[in-house]
């Protein structure tokens, strides 16, 4: 059985803490890069999730990616939090790489 795991953002200001899973809040992949080029507000707090596809089926997955899995020029824009949230230091676009 092969599982497709996608990983989505979701956060206080560009969601609403909704999951919202669609091409703006998808991170691409490329060869097992993931990439997401997105605006966000100074002090937004935001993570990501994932959603999982088995065959036809699609499904909330367990995963989150966490500041300690992003890229260090990722983690440079970024506080980390003792949750899961991280929060954006500043206004702008930011690209995310997980890899």
């Amino acid at each position: 059985v092969v599982v497709v795991t996608d990983y989505y953002i979701k956060g206080s200001g560009i969601t609403n803490w909704k999951d919202m899973y669609n091409a703006a809040t998808k991170m691409n992949n490329d060869n097992g890069v993931y990439t997401l080029t997105v605006y966000l507000k100074e002090n937004e707090e935001f993570m990501f999730t994932s959603l999982n596809t088995i065959g036809t089926e699609v499904g909330t997955g367990t995963e989150y990616l966490r500041a300690s899995n992003l890229d260090e020029a990722s983690k440079a824009y970024i506080d980390q939090k003792p949750s899961l949230n991280m929060v954006a230091k500043a206004s702008g676009s930011y690209t995310f790489t997980y890899i």
